[in-house]
């Protein structure tokens, strides 16, 4: 979804041979030691991996290792007069790197610590300046195809961290890429690229190389490689509380082959890439807890790398049973249960709510994580992409349409990239994606494109509208109605499942269950597995059906035992709670386990806020919390981001540090969370880790009012209502203390007994009576019959 920021790291190739005999070049260059700058510890090693992987791809290779200023520039000069037009052209860079705001430079190892931006500019190497950058030289050769991968997403040129970082703003800036490129950045914006996981990380290759190299070795496929990099080096970093994920920008029409065909890359792994990557962060993450005394976590970690990589799990048993040398059985998964005996054998029901409100020492309230209905699966923004073990893009050969050899194309990108999970539809051996929150906007640019050129295929709207609800930006939600409103009118069962979705949510409508009810049945009956899950898991927790419960959760059952990852999640989470069915922690936490190791971030989330004890249904295990709270997040979840950031922020079996919280909730906005943008608008107006903004704070409560936010509309009243960060508004304070009612804000009504002013309350009563709640003369003075009215209108539990 937050594609939309600027990218850290180039992998430029164009696609079209014209050389009757191509020939592939590559140039790499690795710069660890610096004359002035901090040196690196991993540049030359990752160079050395490419050289390697190149050559074995029959790539003419020349490799620098810490030229300085000259040898670069004559080595770029000999390097661009080899190239013919057609040849196959790959420039890989990993050092320093830096931007002035609006173009991105190469650092030499000769290169001054002390320099101006001026003088700068001239001593580096730009990457792309449209008249002699790097990419400029490579593209007026005619290159068949050109691929760049720079890997120097850095920021101070004098941070003597582990981080590779020269720059005199933060992140390199956006490059309009030529047509037919694709780039990759190691890094996302204003994100530093890790060389290493801290002192015990003694790997080869930097975090980004580390997954990089092994995906491109084995799959060949570029698109593929860095999806799969990209949840895999953000979960690594996340380990030491690093936020790194690699973003990419694909502007191919066709293949993203490095060589011909991707099945004709003879380049044999004897160790597929997803083993590789789960081996080097099992001891990655190691290197972290090997001293741990903590059994808890150390049982998790066995357990989690007992059948991936069963020699650092016995590590991990080694380690409890020397801190419990009598204990018969080291705890792991068993642990949970241990750790819950005196939890009742039913909890308490969790409240049905969509928010908590917290006054946190201020009349503006604070949006904290609140329990209820788990959210749906495959469509709400805040879902997330596969993970490295379930392949994100479809085989080039999975169509289900007889398109013409030019037309096809864009039709199998599409699918590719938006397909969603369990649509009958999907073409044959195509599983599609849980969700698409992390490549919503190419996702959405992409099916755009399929649908002008191909409206009368059902399935490329489908995919359109699916893309449009996970970007989940302003007017989004909209056209998802309407796209799908308009394919059930043409019968297209599989649109039910969208239309259930937004009417079970509220999500741009609405909330309206039987509604909802109505569209995922029709997208039941046309063989949408998750539609009967969802409907089968309403009636579960409806708690004034009893005969329906039963069968509900027989028929969640049933589709567990057919593997079905969204009634593995729903049951799971059910029976982790205690909701609708006799709370059992082993299976739920079982059922949630399963659900997330095929790719549902939601399931790591249930066992996370398990384990976090939000509600008392567990003792506080903020460790185990956080890693599961990591593990939804490296694949993308902004709701993972947003209960950390509220970790943080109230100091939940950690420290307070606003610091942290801040950063969390920056990840999770990014994302279009609407309770994140209120808490960063909350840490605005009252100065936590910032400093007093209240023009920031107003614009931040905008935008989570305008996303659906209830506790926005609040602050945002009450900005309007005391001229903080706008100008006294009354009419527009009523409007929005309207707007929160609605949304179901009972604050709202508890601050009719306060003393807010007759100016705002007889606004308040224009709007009451103007809605027909009210005659009477309008006096500032909100009556008994005014408060009636309120509650009608907020519907809301007291």
């Amino acid at each position: 979804m937050m594609l939309r920021h600027l990218l850290s790291a180039w992998l430029l190739c164009l696609a079209g041979l014209a050389s009757a005999q191509p020939r592939n070049l590559a140039l790499i260059v690795g710069i660890d030691s610096y004359d002035s700058l901090p040196s690196l510890a991993r540049a030359v090693e990752d160079a050395s991996g490419y050289v390697t992987l190149f050559d074995e791809m029959g790539y003419e290779v020349t490799a620098l290792t810490d030229p300085g200023s000259t040898e670069f520039r004559l080595e770029l000069a000999r390097f661009y007069d080899s190239i013919t037009e057609g040849d196959s052209v790959a420039f890989v860079y990993s050092g320093h790197g830096w931007s002035d705001g609006s173009q991105n430079y190469l650092v030499p190892a000769d290169t001054p610590a002390s320099l101006s931006a001026a003088e700068a500019a001239v001593l580096s190497l730009p990457l792309r300046n449209g008249q002699n950058g790097i990419m400029d030289e490579i593209a007026k050769r005619g290159a068949g195809l050109s691929l760049a991968i720079i890997d120097a997403c850095r920021n101070n040129p004098f941070d003597t961290g582990e981080t590779r970082a020269l720059g005199l703003v933060s992140g390199l800036a956006p490059v309009e890429p030529p047509a037919g490129s694709f780039i990759v950045y190691s890094a996302g914006a204003n994100q530093t690229a890790l060389d290493r996981l801290g002192p015990a990380d003694d790997f080869q290759y930097s975090v980004f190389t580390r997954f990089f190299l092994p995906n491109l070795r084995e799959f060949g496929d570029l698109r593929r490689a860095i999806v799969v990099t990209r949840s895999q080096v953000q979960e690594a970093a996340s380990i030491i509380n690093h936020n790194q994920r690699p973003a990419y920008y694909d502007e191919l029409s066709g293949s993203a082959c490095l060589i011909g065909t991707c099945d004709a890359l003879a380049v044999p792994a004897t160790i597929s890439a997803a083993e590789i990557a789960a081996s080097q962060f099992a001891e990655s993450e190691w290197g972290l807890i090997q001293n741990s005394t903590d059994t808890a976590l150390l049982g998790a970690y066995m357990d989690r790398y007992r059948d991936t990589v069963p020699e650092m799990a016995e590590r991990a048993r080694a380690r409890i049973a020397a801190l419990q040398p009598e204990t018969a059985s080291p705890p792991g998964a068993g642990s949970a249960e241990s750790s819950i005996e005196n939890t009742p054998a039913e909890a308490a029901p969790r409240e049905d709510t969509t928010a908590e409100v917290l006054a946190l020492n201020s009349p503006s309230a604070f949006i904290a994580p609140a329990p209820g209905k788990p959210p749906l699966p495959g469509m709400t923004r805040s879902n997330v992409a596969p993970p490295a073990a379930v392949s994100p893009v479809a085989p080039d050969t999975a169509t289900t349409v007889a398109m013409p050899a030019n037309t096809r194309s864009i039709i199998d990108e599409c699918d590719a990239i938006a397909a969603m999970w369990g649509n009958p539809d999907n073409p044959p051996g195509l599983q599609g994606r849980l969700s698409l929150v992390n490549i919503a906007a190419e996702a959405v640019a992409t099916c755009d494109v399929a649908v002008r050129n191909h409206p009368d295929i059902p399935r490329m709207r489908f995919n359109l509208a699916a893309a449009l609800y996970d970007r989940g930006e302003r007017g989004d939600f909209a056209q998802v109605h309407d796209i799908s409103m308009q394919l059930m009118r043409e019968g297209y069962a599989p649109a039910g499942i969208l239309l259930g979705n937004l009417y079970f949510l509220g999500d741009g409508v609405e909330q309206d269950w039987p509604l909802a009810a109505d569209y995922l049945r029709r997208a039941e009956a046309g063989g949408f597995k998750a539609a009967t899950a969802i409907l089968a898991y309403r009636d579960l927790i409806d708690e004034s059906r009893v005969r329906a419960r039963g069968q509900a959760f027989l028929r969640l059952n049933q589709l567990v035992a057919e593997n079905d990852v969204t009634a593995q999640y729903l049951l799971g989470a059910a029976m982790l709670f205690g909701e609708g069915v006799r709370q059992n922690v082993e299976r739920g936490l079982e059922l949630s386990e399963l659900a997330g190791q095929q790719g549902h971030a939601y399931a790591y989330e249930s066992i996370a806020e398990y384990y976090e004890g939000r509600n008392n249904y567990n003792p506080d295990d903020i460790a185990l919390a956080l890693q599961y709270y990591a593990r939804a997040r490296a694949a993308g979840s902004a709701t993972a981001d947003f209960y950390v950031g509220n970790i943080y922020s109230y100091g939940t079996g950690v420290p307070v540090d606003h610091e942290q919280a801040f950063n969390y909730y920056q990840a999770a906005a990014r994302l279009n969370h609407a309770g994140a943008y209120n808490n960063l608008a909350f840490m605005y107006e009252n100065g936590q880790y910032v400093e007093v903004d209240l023009s920031e704070a107003v614009g931040f409560y905008e935008i989570s009012s305008e996303l659906g936010s209830e506790v926005a509309s609040y602050n945002l009243a009450l900005a309007y209502l005391e001229g903080k960060g706008v100008p006294v508004n009354y009419a527009k304070a009523a409007d929005l203390f309207m707007l929160a009612l609605e949304r179901g804000n009972r604050t709202v009504i508890e601050d009719a007994g306060l003393d807010l002013g007759t100016e705002y309350f007889a606004a308040f009563q224009r709007l009451l009576q103007a809605r027909g709640y009210r005659s009477g003369p309008v006096d500032g003075f909100l009556s008994r019959a005014d408060i009636s009215a309120m509650e009608q209108i907020c519907n809301c539990a007291g």
